[in-house]
Protein backbone atom coordinates (compact mmCIF):
# COMPACT_ATOMS: atom_id res chain seq x y z
CA UNK A 1 0.00 0.00 0.00
CA UNK A 2 3.06 2.00 0.92
CA UNK A 3 4.24 2.00 -2.81
CA UNK A 4 0.97 2.58 -4.48
CA UNK A 5 0.70 6.24 -2.47
CA UNK A 6 4.23 6.78 -3.28
CA UNK A 7 3.38 6.31 -7.09
CA UNK A 8 -0.07 8.33 -6.75
CA UNK A 9 2.36 11.12 -4.92
CA UNK A 10 5.32 10.74 -7.83
CA UNK A 11 2.33 11.22 -10.59
CA UNK A 12 0.57 14.20 -8.45
CA UNK A 13 4.09 16.09 -8.50
CA UNK A 14 4.45 15.07 -12.39
CA UNK A 15 1.36 16.63 -13.37
CA UNK A 16 2.30 19.65 -11.54
CA UNK A 17 5.83 20.28 -13.00
CA UNK A 18 4.51 19.21 -16.94
CA UNK A 19 1.50 22.36 -15.88
CA UNK A 20 4.23 24.16 -15.16
CA UNK A 21 6.34 23.62 -18.76
CA UNK A 22 2.76 23.67 -20.42
CA UNK A 23 1.77 27.28 -18.50
CA UNK A 24 6.05 28.39 -19.18
CA UNK A 25 5.94 27.67 -22.68
CA UNK A 26 2.49 28.95 -23.15
CA UNK A 27 4.15 32.36 -21.36
CA UNK A 28 7.16 32.83 -24.14
CA UNK A 29 4.89 30.90 -27.06
CA UNK A 30 1.42 32.09 -26.82
CA UNK A 31 -1.24 30.45 -28.97
CA UNK A 32 -2.55 34.15 -29.74
CA UNK A 33 0.33 35.92 -30.01
CA UNK A 34 -1.73 39.26 -31.24
CA UNK A 35 -5.48 40.32 -30.93
CA UNK A 36 -7.37 43.35 -31.57
CA UNK A 37 -11.16 44.02 -30.06
CA UNK A 38 -13.36 47.10 -30.69
CA UNK A 39 -14.80 49.38 -28.41
CA UNK A 40 -17.83 49.50 -27.41
CA UNK A 41 -20.27 52.80 -28.55
CA UNK A 42 -19.45 54.14 -25.11
CA UNK A 43 -16.03 56.04 -24.46
CA UNK A 44 -14.01 54.59 -21.21
CA UNK A 45 -11.11 55.23 -19.09
CA UNK A 46 -9.30 52.46 -18.02
CA UNK A 47 -8.08 50.88 -15.63
CA UNK A 48 -10.72 51.73 -13.52
CA UNK A 49 -8.62 51.77 -10.15
CA UNK A 50 -7.60 55.15 -8.74
CA UNK A 51 -3.70 54.63 -8.47
CA UNK A 52 -2.91 53.89 -11.91
CA UNK A 53 -2.74 56.06 -15.22
CA UNK A 54 -5.99 56.23 -17.29
CA UNK A 55 -6.01 55.89 -20.84
CA UNK A 56 -9.43 56.99 -22.29
CA UNK A 57 -10.78 54.83 -25.26
CA UNK A 58 -13.29 56.41 -27.64
CA UNK A 59 -16.16 54.76 -28.74
CA UNK A 60 -15.92 52.39 -31.60
CA UNK A 61 -12.07 52.31 -31.10
CA UNK A 62 -10.17 49.21 -32.28
CA UNK A 63 -7.75 48.31 -30.13
CA UNK A 64 -4.04 46.26 -31.12
CA UNK A 65 -2.68 43.84 -28.21
CA UNK A 66 1.00 41.96 -28.44
CA UNK A 67 0.54 39.13 -25.88
CA UNK A 68 3.70 37.99 -26.90
CA UNK A 69 5.32 41.09 -25.07
CA UNK A 70 3.01 41.23 -22.79
CA UNK A 71 4.14 37.98 -21.12
CA UNK A 72 8.05 39.22 -21.30
CA UNK A 73 7.09 41.99 -19.92
CA UNK A 74 10.30 42.48 -16.90
CA UNK A 75 7.94 44.45 -14.45
CA UNK A 76 5.69 41.53 -14.39
CA UNK A 77 7.18 38.60 -14.86
CA UNK A 78 11.06 39.61 -13.44
CA UNK A 79 14.28 40.04 -14.70
CA UNK A 80 14.45 37.36 -16.23
CA UNK A 81 11.21 37.13 -18.31
CA UNK A 82 12.91 36.56 -21.76
CA UNK A 83 14.22 33.46 -20.05
CA UNK A 84 12.61 29.56 -20.53
CA UNK A 85 11.83 28.73 -16.36
CA UNK A 86 9.13 26.34 -15.29
CA UNK A 87 9.92 26.44 -11.72
CA UNK A 88 8.77 29.93 -11.54
CA UNK A 89 5.48 28.65 -11.62
CA UNK A 90 6.18 26.73 -8.28
CA UNK A 91 7.30 29.95 -6.67
CA UNK A 92 4.74 31.33 -4.48
CA UNK A 93 5.70 34.84 -5.20
CA UNK A 94 4.53 34.31 -8.66
CA UNK A 95 1.44 32.60 -7.57
CA UNK A 96 0.46 35.59 -5.41
CA UNK A 97 0.91 37.83 -8.62
CA UNK A 98 -1.14 36.07 -10.75
CA UNK A 99 -4.13 35.78 -8.06
CA UNK A 100 -3.66 39.84 -7.61
CA UNK A 101 -3.40 40.13 -11.37
CA UNK A 102 -4.92 37.41 -13.40
CA UNK A 103 -4.20 39.58 -16.61
CA UNK A 104 -0.57 38.96 -16.36
CA UNK A 105 -0.84 35.36 -18.05
CA UNK A 106 -3.38 34.95 -20.87
CA UNK A 107 -1.65 32.87 -23.64
CA UNK A 108 -5.75 32.58 -24.67
CA UNK A 109 -6.76 36.24 -23.60
CA UNK A 110 -8.59 36.59 -20.65
CA UNK A 111 -12.53 36.53 -19.85
CA UNK A 112 -15.08 34.08 -18.49
CA UNK A 113 -14.15 31.46 -21.22
CA UNK A 114 -10.45 31.18 -19.93
CA UNK A 115 -10.58 28.59 -17.42
CA UNK A 116 -12.22 26.07 -20.11
CA UNK A 117 -9.29 26.96 -22.56
CA UNK A 118 -6.81 26.63 -20.56
CA UNK A 119 -7.76 22.79 -19.34
CA UNK A 120 -8.41 22.09 -22.81
CA UNK A 121 -4.61 22.97 -23.91
CA UNK A 122 -3.24 21.12 -20.63
CA UNK A 123 -5.54 18.08 -21.75
CA UNK A 124 -4.01 16.51 -25.06
CA UNK A 125 -0.46 16.46 -22.86
CA UNK A 126 -2.06 14.71 -20.16
CA UNK A 127 -3.42 12.10 -22.60
CA UNK A 128 -0.81 11.33 -24.32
Amino acid sequence: MRLLWTVVINVECLFILVRAVINETMRLFPPVPMNLRLSDNAPHAFPSSANTPKYFVPPNTVILYTTFLIQRRADLWGDDAHEFRPERWLEPETIKRLADDPFMFHPFHAGPRLVLRLTLAHHPVFMT
